[in-house]
């Protein structure tokens, strides 16, 4: 939306508030467009799918604690990680990250400026990491207390969401190479876990062979991934997975964990 308002009246209000000036369409390197068109097709796509797929009481899976799941959610996936790294940020120095290898230049894809010489280099993109923690210890806790549908693929899903959250604070804190290249690696994962996550709802006998399926995937991109996440290729992949499922389960049930 940004792009598109670049030489409209709104992009001077922007502008105002964000004290800065809007990149033109022609300055975003491309791989940047391309991640971004696939993240929002897959998010609006999924989202979409939960107004398609109806609800059935017989597959429903309400919360059975509610106020347990939600704190411990809040205190392991948002407290816990955000108080961590305000405190090695007000104590130590960028010195910690030295184990991670060289530093990256600086990324096109966030106007923040970096703190020399803090633990948190870019400390508001990295503390926004939480929230993938929050999904992963909300995921576990859904599994514990009410279970799931796909308890392998739920897992596959909480373990590479809790790998994200912590790999992308190390990212965006330290900006080392080691870093990114985890951060992009486990960014495929995550979106190919969606894919995994609706066939096995779909196909539930075949869940064991579509893991092992899909961890054999996981192995050879960790080898052979040249660096950047292949987002389009895993996003479109879960769009159509979820697709496939909607459409197999006849518009009905229940696509929660």
């Amino acid at each position: 939306l940004l792009f598109l308002v670049r030489k409209h009246w709104l992009s001077k209000m922007i502008s105002r508030y964000w004290n800065s000036r809007l990149p033109t369409l022609d300055s975003v390197p491309k791989w940047k467009l391309v991640v971004v068109v696939s993240t929002l097709l897959n998010l609006t796509t999924l989202g979409s799918l939960s107004f398609f797929v109806k609800s059935d009481a017989s597959v429903e899976y309400p919360m059975k604690q509610p106020m347990l799941t939600m704190l411990i959610s809040t205190v392991f996936g948002f407290l816990f990680p955000v108080s961590l790294f305000a405190y090695l940020d007000a104590n130590f120095s960028s010195g910690v990250w030295k184990w991670l290898g060289p530093r990256r230049p600086h990324p096109c894809s966030t106007s923040e400026k970096e703190r020399a010489g803090r633990v948190l280099l870019h400390r508001w993109n990295s503390q926004s990491s939480f929230a993938m923690i929050f999904a992963g210890v909300y995921i576990i806790c859904r599994m514990g207390f009410d279970g799931c549908r796909s308890p392998i693929a739920a897992t596959f899903m909480s373990v590479s969401l809790l790998f994200m959250g912590f790999i992308s604070y190390a990212w965006w804190a330290s900006r080392s190479a080691l870093a990114w290249f985890l951060d992009n690696y486990v960014m495929e994962l995550v979106l190919s876990n969606f894919s995994f996550l609706f066939l096995a709802v779909w196909l539930p006998d075949q869940e064991p062979v579509i893991g092992l399926i899909f961890l054999v995937i996981y192995i050879i991109r960790g080898y052979t991934r040249p660096g950047d996440a292949n987002l389009l290729v895993t996003g479109l992949a879960s769009i159509f997975s979820a697709l496939i499922t909607a459409i197999q389960l006849n518009g009905k049930g229940n696509l929660i964990l």
